[in-house]
């Protein structure tokens, strides 16, 4: 089974934040979206292979996210009011 480097699917580098992943993603599926494509077969394959890679780095930063707040290295900021409280 081949591997697939999920980074080069989506053209964004390994260290892309999940803004800029989210972004490639959605300049990719406006671009290959079947409704768009409806001649072209390859377009539908290449649509799979883009949701499958967001799919997978978009859990891999958020899993990230809850181990780093699960050991205080990552806060969240919440908001009660004008209040903003750190946890």
């Amino acid at each position: 089974m081949e591997t697939q480097d999920y980074y080069q699917i989506l053209n964004v580098s390994k260290d892309a934040d999940m803004t800029q992943i989210k972004k490639a993603y959605r300049d990719l599926a406006v671009k290959y979206h079947p409704d768009r494509n409806m001649d072209d077969p390859a377009a539908l394959e290449t649509m799979k292979q883009i949701n499958e890679a967001y799919a997978v780095l978009s859990e891999r930063l958020f899993k990230l996210i809850r181990i780093w707040r699960k050991k205080g290295v990552l806060m969240r900021i919440t908001t009660h009011g004008n209040q903003r409280s750190w946890r």
